[in-house]
């Protein structure tokens, strides 16, 4: 049963493949501009927003600063059913971006610290944007405003925290105070390493970025997609453009910065899709979970979160946007993303020299 399976997935990959390689020959005006959008969001918007984020999150971890903070984390931590090193984690994954709660729990797996059906919980629970995605991507770009992102950050949070609760029984079966400490490191090598983790880590997201953005031109062209998105407009009451961008969000969150600018309406579907995450992020996680961990249960929790973050967002904005539209109209918008592409472009030079050179060191 399982080869059969294995086989199936194997020759749909081949044929997927082989779709995507003849469509690339045959329209190479679109695919070359899908791709070229996708490095533009990587070089704007994702690593002058992410690049910082995760190299501290790396030197959070290795220094042994997030064991030794556990302790302050534990009271809280109780009542979701966590110990105080799993809460840290709920916490500190909510601020620095999809990735990092995932990386964190595949180290706790490594140590032993968490079984492989409690860090399937965790991993669905311990996912977020992070600020800097939210108000550079959506917030200043769609609207120009700090309240939005604000928005949608507290409406991401509380779907968690719903989530957490909901959730904290099964978690409190099996949970154990933590005792592990990690040996202390303030070293240089230490640092180097943080940088060029990060640095490979975020590449491979811009890479997966760029992919997807030409897996959502290719879908986009299928006259059945369009058919789609033609029934979707006429029941959301909708533009096809706007149906079109939602649906290529659902593949990669970054996409949210294409949909239309300054409609307030969009803004629960926006934090829907931004706590959903996409499946350019599943990818991602699947990549660094290698297994460990069930995707189908984090999938799982993270449809439930979409849903009650549109929820909370459309009961929080009516109460948030009073006074703050004319305000927003009345500025103009400041769009927090790089001026130039050359300072990540020179960002991304260094990292890989860096990450030359550290494979050489350890060879």
């Amino acid at each position: 049963m399982k080869a059969d399976k294995e086989k199936t997935g194997t020759y749909l990959m081949i044929a997927l493949s082989a779709a995507g390689f003849f469509l690339c020959l045959i329209r190479p005006q679109e695919t070359g501009k899908a791709a070229a959008e996708g490095i533009g969001r990587c070089l704007g918007v994702i690593i002058p927003s992410l690049y910082a984020v995760m190299v501290m999150s790396q030197l959070f971890i290795r220094s042994g600063a997030a064991d030794r903070t556990a302790p302050f984390f534990s009271l809280a931590g109780r009542l979701f059913g966590m110990n105080g090193d799993e809460f840290a984690v709920f916490v500190f994954s909510s601020l620095a971006g999809y990735p990092v709660g995932a990386k964190m729990l595949c180290g706790r797996a490594e140590q032993r610290r968490i079984n492989s059906e409690r860090g399937s919980l965790l991993c669905g629970l311990c996912f977020g944007a992070g600020p800097s995605f939210i108000h550079g991507c959506i917030a200043a770009q769609l609207y120009g405003s700090t309240w939005t992102g604000r928005a949608v950050m507290l409406s991401c949070a509380a779907a968690n925290i719903i989530l957490g609760l909901v959730f904290s029984p099964m978690l409190r079966k099996d949970r154990t105070d933590s005792k592990y400490r990690s040996k202390a490191d303030s070293s240089a090598e230490m640092f180097t390493e943080c940088v060029s983790e990060s640095g490979r880590s975020v590449l491979e997201i811009c890479f997966a970025v760029v992919i997807f953005a030409v897996i959502a031109e290719m879908i986009r062209s299928c006259g059945a997609v369009q058919a789609l998105c033609g029934i979707l407009s006429d029941i959301s009451g909708r533009s096809e453009y706007c149906v079109s961008a939602i649906l290529g969000a659902i593949l990669d969150v970054t996409a949210v910065s294409e949909l239309p600018s300054k409609d307030y309406s969009l803004l629960p579907v926006i934090s829907a899709l931004v706590s959903f995450g996409g499946v350019c992020v599943f990818f991602q996680l699947r990549t660094i979970i290698r297994g460990r961990f069930s995707m189908g249960r984090i999938v799982g929790l993270r449809i439930a979160a979409a849903f009650l973050s549109y929820i909370v967002c459309r009961i929080i904005t009516p109460l948030l946007i009073t006074g703050k539209v004319v305000e927003a109209a009345s500025v103009s918008a400041s769009v927090h993303k790089a001026q130039s592409p050359v300072p990540s472009v020179l960002l991304i030079i260094m990292t890989v020299i860096l990450i030359a050179r550290n494979e050489k060191t350890v060879k």
